[in-house]
Parts: C-alpha cells; sequence; structure tokens
C-alpha cells in the first residue's frame, strides 16, 4: 500500500458520502455545520472533517474563522 493510501472504514465512508451530499461545493463548512445538519456528536463530525482532509476532498478556508473547509 502507498503512503498516500488512506483506509476508510464503511461507516466512516458512509459519514463522508453524507457530507457531500448535505454540502455544496460553494458551501462553507466546519464541525459545527456537520453536528447541526446531520446530527452527529463532536467526535464523529470532527474525524469525518480529518477523513476528508487525508482524501483530500476538502480544503481549508481562510477569514471564516478556524476550521472552516469547503468541498473541491
Amino acid at each position: 500500500m502507498s503512503r498516500n493510501m488512506v483506509k476508510v472504514q464503511i461507516g466512516c465512508a458512509g459519514n463522508v458520502k453524507n457530507v457531500l451530499e448535505t454540502f455544496t461545493f460553494d458551501q462553507i463548512f466546519g464541525r459545527k455545520e456537520i453536528k447541526s445538519a446531520l446530527h452527529y456528536g463532536d467526535y464523529r463530525a470532527g474525524s469525518t472533517i480529518e477523513i476528508m482532509h487525508q482524501l483530500e476532498l476538502i480544503e481549508p478556508v481562510k477569514g471564516h474563522g478556524k476550521g472552516k473547509y469547503r468541498i473541491k
């Protein structure tokens, strides 16, 4: 397995899919927005963001506060 490859468990993949289906490409979101829209807890929202960042599906956004992202 190459070092750029990330293993994602089925449950995590479902979380990522839900975020991608909920937020649009131009929408800025963070842990709080994921928790509110998808009724996730802190850990689940944060780990989903972490996985999406590792998979390079999201990029950090500056000027909107700490921990804000948008879909690439």
